[in-house]
């Protein structure tokens, strides 16, 4: 009984403080469940199966509504997040169109984010890898590195400007030797549409082996274009019912 009294004011008054913050939420409570497992989002797909409402929580033996499934799917211990007006405009869309407003690991509106630790000339570099599936439903699917962030992979700004004088080439282009062994930035010598490809340095930099894996730290998945909205899913490894992969935040397109 005291185990009962205990785990309602941690999990139901919470989930009441979301309700109160949505519009048609009131009549809708929670009642105790026997393990605190059974809210625990452990793994994305379950995330996109409940969102989707393929996964619907049952309680007091009555089915919910998506907009009820939707709240239970929010980071309830980030409360500008849950009274935020982008969060209740989007449950609220979301429930409107069942068709539309569905998730998939096969969209092109899905990215993962994995933030990773690398060994850079002894020091950890940290760097951040964008990941989105590629492929079909024939040939299948596999993840591909779209773009990759660090600052290893920085331009810096030269206030220096190298050139190389016209008439250079009469003497067998010597200034050459000097402009690679100054340790400038050389960007100002190349042509001027040049584009610096962050990613193309990471291959080399993998390949060559100055780059050396150390570890993932976080792993975070962005949903693009759900009914005009953008948002965010993070794991939330906590001891609590509203814990696993969660909405962490919401922005309007």
């Amino acid at each position: 009984m005291i185990n009962k009294i205990i785990l309602y004011i941690l999990f139901v008054i919470p989930i009441n403080c979301i309700a109160d913050s949505l519009p048609d939420f009131k009549d809708e409570t929670l009642s105790f469940f026997k393990t605190k497992f059974a809210l625990q989002t452990f793994q994305i797909n379950q995330f996109i199966d409940r969102f989707n409402f393929d996964e619907p929580i049952y309680y007091n033996k009555v089915p919910p509504s998506r907009k009820f499934n939707l709240t239970l799917l929010v980071n309830r211990k980030d409360t500008s997040l849950v009274n935020s007006k982008n969060l209740i405009e989007f449950i609220n869309k979301v429930s409107e169109d069942t068709i539309h407003n569905l998730l998939s690991f096969t969209n092109d509106n899905l990215i993962a984010i994995i933030n990773c630790d690398f060994i850079y000339r002894e020091k950890v570099m940290p760097v951040q890898l964008k990941l989105k599936l590629n492929g079909n439903d024939f040939d299948g699917y596999s993840w591909r590195i779209i773009d990759v962030s660090s600052k290893l992979f920085e331009v810096k700004k030269d206030n220096k400007r190298n050139y190389i004088n016209p008439m250079n080439n009469e003497i067998g282009f010597s200034e050459l030797s000097k402009l690679f062994n100054s340790g400038d930035d050389i960007a100002n010598v190349f042509k001027k549409d040049f584009l610096y490809d962050s990613m193309s340095s990471f291959r080399d930099y993998i390949k060559n082996k100055e780059l050396v894996f150390k570890q993932i730290k976080l792993t975070q998945y962005h949903f693009s274009n759900v009914a005009g909205y953008s948002f965010n899913v993070d794991y939330f490894m906590r001891m609590d019912m509203n814990a696993g992969w969660l909405i962490s935040d919401v922005s309007k397109d």
